[in-house]
């Protein structure tokens, strides 16, 4: 790019991927006490002392929780995906990574089974 922005292009393909960052924290998302604590701060002691940081902590807006709670779940799922790849990958398999979409409405089934349901909500809620 020859413009201003082209420095930053350069930058953003020395990595080679996309690399996600975040610093979330969120407790209790579905509940009026919400808490969600982002920002820079790595939670550590460089960070406190040393680092020039920010820290945001929001409670009691459920509405802003539950985004974050569905960008943490989206994220958990987007490397769950590239495992599965991996696994497959070195198994030599890669083409089976798509024979579980179904063409019909049979993906949803794990939605009405009661051991997926239990184990989704502990892991959103904490308790099974």
């Amino acid at each position: 790019m020859p413009d201003d922005f082209g420095y930053w292009e350069r930058e953003l393909l020395k990595l080679g991927h996309a690399a996600i960052h975040d610093k979330i924290l969120v407790v209790d998302p579905f509940s009026k006490d919400a808490v969600v604590v982002t920002g820079s701060h790595n939670l550590g002691f460089k960070a406190s002392y040393a680092n020039d940081e920010n820290m945001v902590i929001v409670r009691g807006n459920p509405q802003i929780a539950e985004a974050f709670a569905a960008h943490v779940l989206d994220v958990v799922n987007h490397y769950k995906w590239l495992y599965k790849l991996q696994a497959l990958h070195r198994k030599g398999r890669l083409d089976d990574a798509w024979q579980d979409l179904a063409e019909d409405d049979s993906w949803q089934d794990d939605y009405f089974d009661t051991g997926f349901l239990k184990s989704r909500d502990r892991f959103i809620f904490g308790t099974g």
